[in-house]
């Protein structure tokens, strides 16, 4: 603690009494001098001397008594201006000395401080009252006393600390008789908390457990509320209260007839005297008759919505036919339902029961028909999912009816649809290879090429337009301008990898190419490119302006870059010449248009021909001499099938039109794909028997009796006598070499449409000799015996081995084998 005055650590100062020094002056204002006489002058100044210096005297005196008194204006006035300081500002007046060196000076300054520390020891006092202090067992005298000490140690003498306990000693009485009243009443609300819990568990006890009516309860409650009295000293006025108390828990629960009880009940009290009615007390009188009323409305609010509920539950069960009359007896005479309500009730839930189970089971013959079609159509989904997993397996994918959802009849399930369901599967497996391999650490790009090509293999093997490549590589002019590729570089990766897939194709199959490009200016766009980096050896990106600049020149300047008309002419013929094709206006058109297109782009003549002739056997195959472009239609025994196709057509029209030889006959693609028109080379192109057209079906069956034509020779060849095995051996190997040689013509130019269809029908052929050679040589149970291996015990291996012994000859020979998928071809 701080020493010295007001705790500052400065010394108070001795204060001394400041001595008057009188000196003379020319007059007083105290003594008026008396006028002498001319002659005693000196007399009469000693005489004023003499009373100016008592005058001077008188009033140091008056002076001094004034500084000495505590209650003289002065001392009021420096008093109240320091009244308005805080207790650091007062410290630094004493630390200044500015007290003029009056001792009652600086004792009023230490009777201020102790009201200061007063009025701040209260500020505590209440502050700790309100956050600290336990009421309900704290030691207030204690704390008190603590706390005032705490602020008296900080005082400076004991003038000040004197002052202090001055001023709280009335404070301190009234304080703790205030704590004396808040402990009281904590004890008796505890008191009197336990005793409204004592009765509500008498009440509850009495009304639940033991079955008591509400009277007997109150008569328990009043019982022990005699006995407070004895053991709680509890008064009168107390007892009504915890009894007045409990009343409103069971008047907010709407339980009126136990608020009447307890507050109209007849009481009797500890002494066996009888003790009036609660409700019938003044202090209570009105306040029973509200909760009495407001238990009621209470009561009466529930049972409405209780009412109203249970209504509404009976119904619901009722339109569920689960109302039973177990249920209507449960609640007969309550919530004002009659027994002829009930009754009624009851009747109608067994009638909607009986309506429920017809709908069920309505429903379950719906959900069959909905399983039924469901799972027919899944069987499609995936009979349609195997073929196309084989290549050509997209013509075995037929329209197929299966169930209705609906269990009336049947509904179709049309090719189209199970061509994309099983697309849509196979490209959600390309993408989930492609990740795979980039997953598996293969580069991105090569992941890419890998997906192109097993895409390219599938849409093009089933000959499907990809609708994600067709706007990739038509759009190319729109998104290649040369603003685009030089202002956003950005794009530039984009436009490689679509220029990548372009070169993809082409290289790979340049006829299904040629079926996904039909934007003029995307094919001019492709055509630039791929004449910038094959013959210009450019960049990619260099490549790209070079196609973008060229397709945004005007049409003037692209027609001054075409070979003049004779150049073109005499490449056409060059190339017509060199694949051995027809010179007529048919190949013309096609070669002519091609030339045309590519000598836009600046190309050598040199450099066209070896293009355009590239590009004719690449995209078309040749049937009679006539080109026939592949519009994604062309099978790849489409030569065979038409060349076929075109002899029955002779033998229709020839002799009538005076042509002698079958291949006078051609075909050109009509309205679109999977139609071609027969037309005639003597006929200028006419078209034979008033518009004779081939479509797909006429090749199937085409393939057809190739089939059994191929089958039957084959069959020749097995039932022959051993000395006609040699003949029929030498015309069966004829006719395969006939076979092979036609085939080997196809390609001979080495366009890749050519050696497509070569491959494909020497494979054909390839697979052909390899079964009859097996047929050839075993007999019919063998061969079914070897087929049935494949199968196992599997259904459709028993199903084929009952079929092979019901099929087993009872004579001696052979039997003529039947077309199976065993030899089917």
């Amino acid at each position: 603690m701080a020493n010295g005055l007001f705790g500052s650590n400065i010394a108070a100062p001795e204060i001394r009494q400041a001595q008057l020094q009188p000196a003379a002056v020319p007059g007083s204002t105290f003594v008026r001098p008396q006028q002498r006489e001319t002659g005693g002058n000196l007399r009469a100044l000693a005489d004023a001397l003499g009373g100016l210096n008592g005058a001077l005297q008188n009033y140091g005196t008056v002076v001094a008594k004034e500084e000495q008194d505590p209650n003289s204006q002065a001392n009021k006035e420096w008093i109240a201006k320091r009244a308005i300081m805080n207790a650091d500002q007062l410290r630094e007046e004493v630390r200044l000395n500015t007290p003029e060196g009056n001792q009652v000076k600086v004792d009023a300054l230490n009777v201020l401080l102790g009201e200061k520390a007063n009025d701040d020891f209260r500020t505590k006092w209440t502050t700790f009252l309100n956050t600290e202090f336990d009421h309900a067992t704290g030691d207030a005298a204690a704390e008190y006393d603590r706390i005032r000490q705490e602020t008296a140690d900080a005082l400076p003498n004991d003038l000040a600390k004197a002052h202090l306990y001055g001023l709280t000693k009335p404070h301190r009485a009234a304080a703790m008789q205030q704590d004396v009243e808040q402990k009281t009443g904590y004890v008796k609300e505890q008191i009197n908390d336990t005793v409204v819990s004592s009765f509500r568990t008498s009440i509850d006890d009495s009304l639940n457990i033991h079955g008591l009516d509400p009277k007997k309860a109150a008569e328990i409650v009043f019982a022990k509320s005699a006995s407070n009295r004895d053991f709680l000293g509890m008064s009168g006025q107390e007892q009504n209260a915890t009894i007045y108390a409990i009343a409103e828990e069971y008047s907010l629960q709407g339980n009126e007839a136990m608020v009447k009880a307890l507050l109209e009940g007849t009481r009797t009290g500890s002494d066996g005297r009888t003790v009036p009615p609660i409700g019938r007390s003044a202090a209570y009188a009105s306040k029973s008759i509200a909760l009495i009323k407001r238990a009621g409305d209470i009561a009466d609010a529930a049972a409405e919505k209780a009412s109203l509920d249970a209504r509404i539950g009976i119904d619901r069960k009722v339109s569920e036919g689960a109302f039973t009359e177990a249920d209507a007896k449960a609640l007969e005479g309550q919530h004002g339902l009659s027994t002829g309500e009930l009754v009624s009730k009851v009747n109608a839930s067994a009638v909607n029961r009986a309506r429920a189970a017809a709908a069920y089971q309505a429903e379950e013959q719906k959900r069959q028909w909905r399983r039924d079609s469901a799972d027919a159509e899944n069987r499609v989904r995936a009979d349609a999912i195997a073929a196309m997993s084989q290549v050509g397996g997209i013509n075995r994918i037929t329209d197929v009816e299966i169930p209705s959802e609906t269990g009336e009849g049947t509904k179709t399930r049309t090719r189209k649809t199970s061509i994309d369901d099983a697309t849509a599967y196979f490209e959600e497996q390309f993408e989930a290879q492609k990740k795979a391999s980039i997953d598996a650490g293969m580069p991105a790009e090569q992941a890419i090429k890998v997906a192109t090509s097993q895409r390219l293999a599938f849409y093009a093997g089933h000959k499907l337009p990809n609708p994600v490549w067709e706007n990739t590589l038509n759009g190319i002019a729109g998104r290649a301008t040369t603003e685009n590729l030089i202002e956003r570089g950005d794009l530039t990766p984009k436009l490689i990898e679509d220029a990548e897939l372009y070169r993809t194709l082409k290289a790979a199959n340049p006829a299904y190419l040629s079926t996904l490009l039909t934007d003029p200016k995307a094919k001019e766009f492709w055509d630039a490119y791929e004449y910038s980096v094959t013959r210009g050896r450019r960049s990619p990106e260099a490549s790209l302006i070079d196609a973008a600049s060229m397709v945004a020149r005007d049409e003037f300047a692209k027609a001054k870059s075409q070979v003049p008309a004779k150049d073109a002419d005499d490449i056409v013929n060059r190339t017509l010449k060199d694949l051995d094709l027809d010179e007529r206006s048919f190949n013309r058109t096609f070669v002519a248009h091609r030339v045309e297109e590519l000598s836009r782009s600046g190309r050598t003549t040199k450099e066209i021909k070896d293009e355009v002739q590239r590009e004719v056997m690449d995209v078309s195959v040749a049937v009679h001499g006539v080109l026939v472009q592949d519009h994604n239609d062309l099978p790849d025994d489409f030569a065979t099938l038409m060349e076929a196709e075109l002899q029955n057509r002779f033998e229709m029209f020839g002799k009538e039109l005076g042509i002698t030889d079958p291949t006078d006959f051609f075909v050109t693609a009509e309205s679109g794909e999977g139609k071609w028109l027969v037309r005639s080379k003597t006929l200028k192109g006419s078209p034979v028997g008033n518009g004779s057209f081939i479509t797909p079906s006429h090749l199937s069956s085409q393939r057809a009796r190739k089939v059994k034509a191929d089958e039957a020779r084959a069959l020749k060849l097995i039932k022959a006598k051993d000395a006609d095995k040699a003949a029929a051996k030498a015309e069966y190997d004829a006719d395969i070499a006939a076979e092979r040689k036609r085939i080997m013509r196809l390609g001979a130019a080495g366009g890749k449409l050519g050696l497509r269809m070569r491959e494909a029908e020497l494979k054909k052929l390839d697979e052909r000799i390899a079964s009859d050679k097996f047929n050839i040589e075993h007999s019919f149970p063998e061969r079914v015996e070897e087929k049935l291996k494949g199968f196992g015990s599997s259904a459709i291996g028993e199903f084929f081995k009952r079929g092979a012994e019901a099929a087993q000859p009872t004579f001696g020979g052979e039997l003529e084998p039947r077309r199976t998928p065993f030899n089917a071809k």
